[in-house]
């Protein structure tokens, strides 16, 4: 019925168009202002539809038209499109420059969409003594401060904007809600009868009185009240946001009141749009969640929303505070990535994203992301006291500590800022000041078992050993079967070397925890020392059965393998984890380093195969894949895996980093130096690139490429001897035998090795110093009186 009307309409509209036109023989044309006119008219009637064709209609012919690019941004914001109106109003924008008015519109959009630093933005910009309505600016003033959470401050602008006009439906609105919030009842009532008074047919003003009547539980007062707005909205041709929020009402309200077939008239008209599965979905996700259901079931029914609406945000954030809760940090950094940085998401979720990746220890990304909404939130303690924590990962310990202190100054004794900053201070030897806040944090919370963790460090520093032990036995005493206090005197026993009662400590934690990762790994060292090789294994077994990806136990089981010529059964081990989890793809990778380790790259492939089936993108498996394969002389082979690598991980320097070593290896310099290039533009200061650009470039001669990289290298890693090893190698490569040996004592001040050892003897050879060539030889070797390697080779050199 309504399309024949809206035919109707538009007929009687053409024909009088053709009849204004006189008797021309030529064909009317319709004019941008006739298709305003109608798009007008079809949204005052509820046909949104219409009124959309006929604004693009109406654009079509006069595209920079500023009256209906507004009106066309008016429809869409009623339809929730709000990207399309923000567009719409800054293309009216570029045509009036200096309209108020215009830029008020935006503000508007701004808010809906969330976007409130922009929205403030404008609204500070726009000069509102020549907008044409004073009272829609103070209302978006008061918008702004309400979404700010400032709601006092809000409904004094909500006030304003009232006197100014007291029509102002949206501002009266504003008021009534606000006083809501600030539980001022009979304001609530005031505003809310206002509204309706002022204009009985508004939607939102009958929406409003129809949520408040609920609250109130005045059901059949509600229900009356909603059934008035559904006689409005009976013309939308459109489910909109407020149609879906009144029917959505109105089967809650007869629900109330017991008349559940009537409701179903209602619950099952909205369960058949796609707005309203998705609204059901989500509801019912979240109630899983709320009502303390089971997590894996939300997260399932979260997935299914996106697999159906794969922009539905809401959906998005809360998957990735759920993996972030699992401790599935990599999943979590995918959802928050690509559903929490715009603007208009909530500053919790933005936190919990940089928190997500300080635990992924991607720290400079995190610390980004940080500053950039400290810019815009000057005094949220918690993005300090994360700036502080991301800087004390980097062990950047006077940032931290700085931060930290900030964050403090904002908030009230919280507990975890005054935690940080006592590790940082522990961090950076300053004792004193670690034991004042740990001692604060006991303060506030007497049970805080880390803070007696950093006491406990902070004295054993000051070397105060019977304090130490004081602590722990206090602490013990206090909780016999804490973990932590456990763990804490096992390490300080190891460290006095009473090694009986730190087996001791360890072997009752496993009565309390027996898959404990501490206490495992600690008794695994134990047992390679005494040479209890399978007691080692059946450990590791012991962990890896429950946590088959746990990096710590699986780099054990690669360690013990290496170390002890105890392969096989590592291998065994491993293969007993694919039984019970075949899609481990750690392990995998671990048995794969293995193969190449005892040199059988046929078997490392397979085993690289089958991670890749599990999992075609991992960048790891094609990094060993390519080392396979030039173990096997496949270097063209080699070359294209590491071209696969770089392209799986555009923002990540190491492929082209392994291209350029692959390179160096041929004795193709230009080449290595191209990649090593090539991976620097991706990281400036990434080390390995550099050593690699250092070498090339040491043998086609450039030097000062090699100096430029050297001192990059020593800039970034003042306490390495690598950047001093390449100086002498500079030095000796141009035979300044002098300056070449105060480099390589350089070096060896920060470590000393066979190889540097060797270079210093050569060094002093060239320079007729025989007498004290092997000064670092004798050196070395008393250090490691064990090695038997180490001392034949020492006898050679002697």
């Amino acid at each position: 019925m309504q399309n024949k009307s809206i035919f109707y309409i538009k007929t009687v509209l053409l024909v009088l168009l053709f009849l204004v036109s006189g008797c021309d023989e030529e064909k009317p044309e319709v004019s941008a202002k006739d298709h305003l006119n109608l798009s007008r008219l079809y949204f005052k009637q509820g046909s949104f539809r219409a009124s959309i064709i006929e604004g693009k209609n109406a654009l079509q012919i006069e595209p920079a038209n500023v009256e209906i690019l507004t009106t066309m941004s008016t429809v869409l914001l009623k339809l929730n499109d709000y990207n399309t109106a923000e567009k719409l109003i800054k293309r009216a924008i570029l045509v009036e420059k200096d309209s108020q008015d215009l830029k008020l519109l935006l503000a508007k959009t701004y808010l809906f969409q969330g976007k409130n630093n922009s929205a403030k933005d404008v609204l500070n910009n726009i000069d509102h003594s020549v907008v044409s309505n004073i009272s829609d600016y103070q209302k978006l003033q008061g918008d702004l401060l309400f979404t700010s959470h400032k709601r006092k401050e809000a409904k004094v602008w909500y006030i304003k904007a009232i006197k100014s006009d007291t029509k102002n439906i949206e501002a009266i609105l504003g008021a009534a809600k606000t006083s809501l919030l600030l539980k001022q009842e009979a304001e609530v009532n005031k505003y809310t009868t206002q509204a309706i008074e002022t204009s009985p047919t508004d939607i939102d003003a009958l929406i409003w009185q129809a949520r408040i009547f609920m609250l109130g539980k005045k059901y059949i007062e509600a229900e009356n009240t909603l059934s008035r707005a559904m006689i409005e909205l009976e013309r939308y041709d459109i489910l909109t946001a407020s149609k879906y929020t009144a029917i959505d009402m109105l089967a809650k309200t007869l629900v109330a009141q017991g008349k559940i077939e009537e409701s179903f008239t209602y619950s099952n008209y909205l369960a058949k749009s796609q707005q309203g599965k998705l609204q059901a979905s989500y509801k019912s996700a979240l109630d899983l969640i709320s009502k303390g259901g089971d997590i894996t079931e939300a997260e399932l029914a979260f997935q299914s929303i996106l697999k159906q609406a794969p922009s539905h945000k809401s959906s998005g954030m809360i998957l990735g505070l759920i993996s972030y809760e699992k401790g599935n940090y990599t999943e979590a950094e995918d959802y928050l990535s690509k559903f929490a940085t715009d603007e208009n998401t909530p500053l919790r979720s933005k936190k919990i994203l940089a928190l997500t990746k300080i635990k992924l220890n991607k720290t400079d990304s995190a610390i980004k992301l940080i500053q950039e909404n400290i810019e815009h939130n000057k005094n949220d303690a918690d993005l300090y006291a994360l700036l502080g924590y991301a800087y004390l990962r980097k062990k950047e310990v006077g940032k931290s500590i700085s931060n930290l202190k900030q964050a403090i100054r904002l908030s009230e004794n919280n507990t975890i800022y005054h935690l940080n900053l006592a590790k940082a201070y522990l961090e950076s030897k300053n004792t004193s000041s670690a034991i004042s806040e740990a001692k604060k944090v006991l303060k506030l919370k007497p049970n805080s078992q880390q803070a007696r963790q950093v006491l406990v460090s902070a004295y054993f520093s000051k070397k105060d050993l019977i304090k130490t032990k004081e602590l722990i036995t206090n602490w013990l005493v206090e909780s016999p079967n804490s973990i932590l206090a456990l763990t804490i005197s096992a390490s300080f026993e190891q460290k006095i070397k009473n090694f009986d009662k730190a087996r001791t400590q360890l072997l009752k934690i496993l009565t309390i925890d027996p898959y404990n990762l501490i206490a495992n790994m600690n008794l695994i060292r134990f047992d390679i020392k005494n040479n209890k090789l399978d007691k080692a294994y059946e450990r590791l077994s012991l962990i890896v059965s429950k946590q088959p990806e746990n990096l710590s136990a699986l780099s054990l089981i690669f360690k013990l393998a290496t170390n002890t010529n105890s392969t096989d059964k590592a291998i065994q081990t491993l293969n007993a984890i694919f039984a019970q989890h075949p899609l481990a793809i750690n392990s995998r990778l671990i048995l794969s380093q293995i193969y190449l380790n005892k040199k059988q790259p046929e078997k490392a492939l397979v085993s690289i195969d089958d991670i890749l089936k599990i999992d075609n993108k991992n960048t790891k498996a094609y990094l060993l894949k390519a080392k396979a394969l030039f173990a096997q002389n496949k270097v063209n082979d080699a070359k294209n895996t590491y071209q696969i690598l770089a392209s799986l991980s555009p923002d990540e320097p190491t492929g082209y980093t392994q291209l350029g070593l692959l390179h160096l290896k041929q004795k193709e310099p230009d080449q290595a130096m191209k990649f090593a290039k090539k991976a620097l533009a991706i990281k400036s200061d990434y080390i390995p690139a550099h050593v690699i650009l250092y070498s090339s470039a040491m043998k086609t001669n450039n030097k000062n490429i090699a100096t430029h990289s050297i001192n990059i290298i020593k800039d970034n890693t003042p306490d390495s001897h690598i950047p001093y090893e390449m100086e002498a190698d500079y030095y000796l490569s141009v035979k300044n035998y002098e300056t070449a040996v105060k480099k390589l004592r350089q070096a060896w001040s920060k470590q000393q090795n066979i190889q540097l050892a060797n270079k210093l003897m050569q060094t002093y050879f060239n320079l007729k110093q025989d007498s004290i060539a092997f000064d670092a030889w004798n050196e070395i070797a008393k250090k490691h009186k064990n090695d038997l390697k180490l001392q034949i080779i020492y006898s050679l050199a002697l």
